[in-house]
């Protein structure tokens, strides 16, 4: 009898302690960016694919002046992990949707973030989001 009241009094004392643990960040399994340069300062239009699950990424620029060779590129393993490290320091749900600033003719991106269970676009003209966004687009658009 001792035995059983000491095993219930266990198992409601475990029962009792335990707390789940806090989510974690919500993970990025891909993203889609694209940049829209601007004509006059020979800024390239970029569209940008990174899929974290499989490590691989595509960019490809290309310029409103044909005179401007299009080119492609991947974003290496090594920056891919710092563009996920980047997304998971924030909450996702609390960043804008979009950015803006007051002055025309403005370099404009957007980021479109797919995680497990949801999807996450950020518009920012004039490219002046707040962080990660300035951190991952120089590691994303990079322009030559």
């Amino acid at each position: 009898m001792i035995r059983r009241t000491l095993a219930l009094f266990l198992i409601i004392a475990a029962a009792s302690s335990y707390q789940p643990k806090p989510p974690k960040n919500i993970r990025a399994l891909k993203m889609e960016l694209s940049a829209f340069g601007v004509e006059s300062d020979d800024l390239p239009s970029i569209a940008c694919s990174i899929d974290f699950t499989n490590d691989s990424s595509y960019c490809k620029a290309t310029f409103y002046n044909p005179q401007k060779k299009p080119y492609s590129y991947r974003i290496l393993p090594a920056e891919m992990r710092t563009v996920l490290q980047k997304l998971e320091q924030v909450s996702l749900d609390k960043l804008k949707t979009e950015y803006r600033v007051s002055r025309t003719d403005q370099p404009s991106s957007v980021m479109t973030i797919y995680a497990a269970d949801k999807e996450y676009t950020i518009k920012d003209y004039g490219l002046n989001a707040e962080q990660p966004m300035p951190d991952i687009y120089n590691i994303v658009y990079k322009i030559r």
